[in-house]
């Protein structure tokens, strides 16, 4: 099936997620008609017969064009090894840096981001190396490489995604019993943990997970194979645990506090209600007290960076074997209480981070910002949560039930 879709009137929709995938863009020997036609911004859409594939492609749209940004200058060569302008303020293949190329246009530093899907009641969000899924009131969706989609697991309800273990780890609740998936991009789901009353949040690799249930306390499954009895790990006496992540053997979490805290335990260590945590003592580590409201909380390769809503500040430090900071937290951006930011991700060379007030994406360098963060999505309506891949950053946009993406 052939469809033509005016500028701006779409006669096309793909059902329940309305895939966006750039078609006529760049595309060659498709006659000086539709090139001109092209550059009037209409679009040529096609729908194909996916197998296994519950959406036809079409193509990506780019959102409106960015409003403010700062006007970064060049000092150095672009990746192709071409010159670098000296004004990166609308350059689409050097926008904001050198190199870093959009899809659509490039105004004041920031690339108008790709609507990657519309998602009604869009609510998780997970990326992989080289692909995106989310999750809804009722199924996790995974977009495909050719700009199809997949659902990887059906009839669930208020679930929780994140990228571990080599696919999305899930939590999934089906009347109010709760279980840890983890599935596969190639297909096919596998259960962790089954019968874990309302399961809140999941985290983990290597086929270990942590789970959070709503009543707070953090359960441990440390296993490849699903567990037959998962052990609690930290008590809920140790919260409110407002969010959480995993390197290596470490597990950490931020309390939501006035007076926060971010904090690790090793994953293998486990807690009994009458013993606590044994003869040894609380295995417990504070790496950093008195955190002004912490919302997020992310790692690295070597590292765990934070954010501080009640300051605006964004922290990182390098983590010991045994969970401490090596050295004392250093301040990647240190910014106002205005700037509420909330949920943080980092690839070990850059952190991006959602500025809640702002209704932006940042990202500084995780050695810490020279000058400004760098703005790589703004003007989104309620940004929630926030994932990387090699090449991008995604951002779940509830307030208009968008999962959007643009160039790290």
């Amino acid at each position: 099936m052939i469809c033509l879709r005016r500028c701006g009137n779409p006669l096309c929709d793909g059902g329940r997620a309305r895939y966006l995938r750039g078609v006529s863009r760049g595309t060659q020997g498709l006659g000086l008609a539709l090139v001109v036609w092209s550059l009037w911004g209409c679009s040529l859409l096609l729908s194909d017969d996916l197998s296994g594939v519950s959406a036809p492609r079409v193509e990506r749209d780019a959102m409106p064009t960015a409003t403010a940004s700062p006007t970064p200058t060049a000092d150095r060569s672009a990746l192709d090894g071409s010159a670098c302008p000296a004004d990166l303020s609308s350059d689409p293949r050097n926008c904001g840096a050198c190199g870093r190329t959009c899809e659509g246009s490039c105004a004041r530093a920031v690339c108008s981001p790709r609507v990657e899907a519309e998602v009604p009641g869009l609510s998780g969000l997970a990326a992989t190396p080289t692909s995106v899924a989310w999750s809804t009131g009722g199924a996790v969706t995974l977009n495909l490489a050719d700009g199809g989609m997949k659902d990887l697991l059906k009839d669930t309800v208020g679930s929780e995604i994140v990228y571990g273990s080599g696919g999305i780890l899930i939590a999934a609740n089906s009347g109010g019993a709760g279980s840890a998936l983890l599935c596969r991009e190639t297909g096919g789901c596998s259960r962790l943990q089954r019968e874990i009353p309302s399961l809140k949040r999941v985290t983990g690799d290597n086929g270990n997970a942590q789970m959070l249930s709503n009543g707070g306390s953090i359960y441990s499954c440390v296993s490849t194979g699903e567990c037959s009895s998962a052990k609690l790990c930290v008590p809920s006496a140790e919260g409110p645990f407002v969010d959480f992540a995993v390197l290596g053997g470490l597990f950490f979490w931020v309390t939501g506090k006035a007076d926060g805290r971010v904090r690790s335990v090793p994953r293998t260590s486990f807690y009994d209600s009458d013993g606590g945590y044994g003869p040894s003592g609380s295995p417990i580590t504070d790496l950093a007290t008195g955190v002004a409201s912490p919302l997020g909380i992310a790692t690295d390769s070597s590292g765990v960076v934070w954010t501080e809503s009640g300051s605006g500040h964004i922290r990182r430090c390098a983590v010991s074997v045994e969970g401490s900071c090596v050295g004392a937290p250093v301040t990647i951006y240190e910014g106002t209480a205005q700037d509420a930011p909330s949920r943080v991700v980092s690839d070990g060379q850059s952190v991006y981070w959602i500025a809640a007030t702002a209704r932006s994406v940042l990202r500084c360098a995780a050695s810490g910002c020279v000058g400004a963060p760098m703005v790589i999505m703004q003007d989104l309506a309620e940004p929630t949560r926030i994932a990387l891949s090699l090449d991008r950053v995604y951002v779940a946009d509830i307030g208009t039930s968008r999962v959007l993406s643009a160039p790290k």
